[in-house]
């Protein structure tokens, strides 16, 4: 009952979320939605008379995720062909996007790895109605990314207005303007750089991924988004500024490279602790296979939990691609609050990413970290002491230890 019990309340939420949309164009989402909260409630009573309360809890879960939490693959709202039709009478040039199977199949290939992490912990580990809502949430979302990224793959096209003097990225399922007078900054590299892009390999918001070969890559940044992309013949087209587009080319080794081995390791580490549970599934299918008791299987986890905690600093730099923080300015910033709240010095790092965020790593005191966006090195720089002052109290009263330990805890 469990297994087939969370498959079916996945489906039932997707089944139930369809209708909704399609009942929204009648005003009549309401009553679809009473209805789904009326079976989703019947379906975890049924769980509740089958498993117990902790089997309904994780199918009332799964009915409530895929209804409310999961969206459903969705098309523009204004037709494709509309809007290509549209920008070809204003005379937009569309240029030629070549594509590659190459590049889909490595999307296609990290996805299925990621997945099979935790497969095993279905075929030989005890049934686990809260693990496997984690695990089948995880196994959706995925899914769901790789479907649309597949639709765009396949029907990506891209057009440039000289009138406005923008590009358009029109697929199936999103259409993109970028003003290229609001371009900061551009770089090129001789391929895409396949660990910088997976989703999995991000902590923050992913960039936006419009590659589909395995040839040039243009790296457009604007205020918060950065665009990638690789169509032939961008370059010809002399549209970018000449500062902006005379850099020169940043070559990328393949990922399976010997100079990419330390970072692909660091990504993958990454991606099945800490933004999923498939470690601790593929773990827990171990131990069940050797028929380990639940003493031995704590144990198991609490290790497994205090490696992490002290090598979440290391791997962090290597999986978000760190580099130390040598501006003058900024490092006065941290002496200054260090010396404050007493603490040692500590190295202050940055990540690519749009975002303005920061965090706060490492097992203790000596070991901490701060890491930072390149978007929030950007900020004045009040705001900026700001945000390295509230990271340096998290380092002060320890909260990477408390919150490794409520994790844990809840796992």
């Amino acid at each position: 009952m469990s297994d087939w019990g969370m498959i079916v309340s996945f489906l039932l939420g997707f089944s139930f979320q369809w209708v909704a949309k399609k009942l929204e164009k009648w005003n009549a989402a309401l009553y679809a939605r009473l209805f789904a909260a009326l079976i989703g409630a019947v379906w975890a009573w049924c769980g509740f008379v089958q498993g117990g309360l902790l089997q309904s809890v994780a199918m009332l879960g799964a009915f409530w995720l895929s209804y409310e939490v999961i969206p459903l693959p969705k098309q523009n709202r204004v037709p494709t062909y509309d809007i290509i039709t549209e920008l070809q009478s204003k005379g937009a040039k569309e240029i030629l996007v070549p594509r590659e199977k190459k590049r889909a199949l490595l999307d296609i290939g990290f996805s299925s790895l990621f997945i099979g992490i935790a497969i095993p912990y279905f075929w030989i580990g005890s049934p686990s109605p809260v693990v496997e809502l984690f695990l089948l949430y995880g196994f959706l979302s995925m899914a769901t990314r790789l479907f649309k990224r597949m639709a765009l793959f396949r029907s990506l096209r891209l057009f440039y207005d000289q009138n406005d003097h923008a590009l358009y990225l029109i697929s199936s399922v999103e259409a993109k303007r970028y003003p290229l007078d609001q371009c900061v900054d551009i770089q090129v590299y001789t391929a895409p750089d396949i660990l910088q892009l997976f989703h999995l390999f991000h902590l923050f918001s992913p960039h936006a991924d419009y590659t589909v070969n395995m040839g040039k890559t243009w790296k457009l940044s604007f205020d918060g988004e950065r665009v990638y992309l690789n169509p032939g013949s961008l370059a010809s087209m002399n549209i970018f500024p000449k500062p902006l587009s005379s850099q020169k080319e940043i070559r990328i080794q393949p990922f399976y490279h010997p100079s990419n081995w330390k970072r692909m390791l660091g990504k993958a580490y990454f991606s099945a602790v800490v933004k999923g549970v498939g470690a601790y599934a593929a773990l827990l299918a171990l131990l069940a296979y050797w028929k380990v008791d639940s003493i031995t299987i704590i144990a198991a986890i609490l290790f497994f939990w205090a490696i992490n905690l002290f090598i979440s600093d290391r791997v962090l730099k290597i999986a978000l691609d760190m580099k130390p923080v040598t501006n003058p300015p900024i490092q006065h910033i941290i002496r200054t609050i260090c010396a404050r709240a007493g603490l040692p010095r500590l190295a202050v790092y940055t990540t690519e990413s749009s975002d303005y965020n920061g965090f706060a790593a490492g097992p203790y005191i000596g070991r901490s970290l701060i890491a930072l966006t390149s978007e929030t090195l950007k900020l004045p720089r009040d705001a900026l002491a700001g945000v390295i002052a509230h990271e340096a109290v998290h380092v002060k009263k320890r909260d990477v230890l408390t919150f490794f330990s409520r994790e844990v805890s809840h796992f």
